[in-house]
């Protein structure tokens, strides 16, 4: 009994650590979207680009927590 109970425990935190994993993969590519929108935004003069990504990256962010 003690086995199976350690074996659960076991896959469960392997499974947590693959989405934590996931996630921050994720978050990573959108930082990366973010910085490339930042860049044709500037190259086009669209609105002010640091007040709007700045906004997106916090929302992001907190979006995760």
């Amino acid at each position: 009994m003690v086995v199976i109970t350690e074996a659960i425990w076991f896959g469960v935190r392997e499974l947590v650590k693959f989405l934590v994993l996931v996630m921050e993969a994720i978050l990573k590519v959108r930082v990366i979207q973010l910085l490339f929108l930042a860049i044709r935004m500037a190259l086009y003069h669209v609105v002010p680009v640091e007040d709007f990504v700045l906004s997106q990256l916090i929302r992001l962010v907190t979006r995760w927590e």
